[in-house]
């Protein structure tokens, strides 16, 4: 019997030392939408509100991707007892030990995956609708047919403002918008900061 649980401990243990680790795939990404900080948390209770979310010594540019780990509603603020009005919740997204960008900051999209809206963004406007990309280059750059770099299909001017009608994120290929009937640009070449 000593055998046998010996022998199984070293298969047990040479099989668990051939196994490759894997790098462990983001279901979504929070972009920051523009230059930020991170917020710290200081409740282990997520129920508390929003505004005792604190910013951190921290620089998050706009346009980059981080993985998503942890997403809370939480409450703007409570309103007053004798105040008759509902504040819409927010949403806030871990991406590091409590390190968190709200939905005011970025927005969530999900990974591989073509969306027309992001997955969330602030409930009580509808700053979503049209998102404006300005073009960041002093030269024309190309548009492509898919977020893949492989057949371009035009060019657009230095400078020029476009409204993002989908989004398309990856880990291999990065963020991508499209300005427009299959005309993709990489976000590389996009100012990092769109607005409404």
């Amino acid at each position: 019997m000593k055998k046998f649980l010996l022998g199984f401990l070293a298969a047990l243990g040479l099989g668990l030392t051939l196994t490759t680790a894997k790098p462990v795939q983001a279901d979504s990404v929070a972009i920051p939408f523009r230059d930020s900080a991170f917020l710290s948390y200081p409740y282990t209770d997520k129920d508390y509100p929003v505004y005792l979310f604190s910013p951190t010594d921290s620089y998050v540019p706009g346009l980059s991707a981080w993985k998503v780990t942890n997403t809370i509603k939480v409450q703007p603020y409570y309103p007053a007892p004798w105040e008759n009005v509902i504040y819409p919740s927010e949403q806030a997204f871990e991406v590091g030990p409590n390190l968190w960008l709200t939905n005011m900051q970025a927005f969530l999209l999900p990974v591989g995956e073509v969306v027309s809206q992001p997955i969330s963004k602030p409930e009580d406007s509808t700053a979503f609708a049209k998102i404006e990309a300005t073009v960041s280059s002093e030269t024309p750059v190309a548009l492509w047919a898919t977020h893949d770099y492989k057949t371009p299909v035009q060019w657009v001017a230095p400078n020029s403002g476009w409204h993002i009608t989908r989004y398309y994120y990856s880990d291999d290929s990065g963020l991508w918008f499209d300005l427009g009937s299959n005309q993709w640009i990489p976000a590389y070449y996009v100012n990092n900061q769109v607005y409404a």
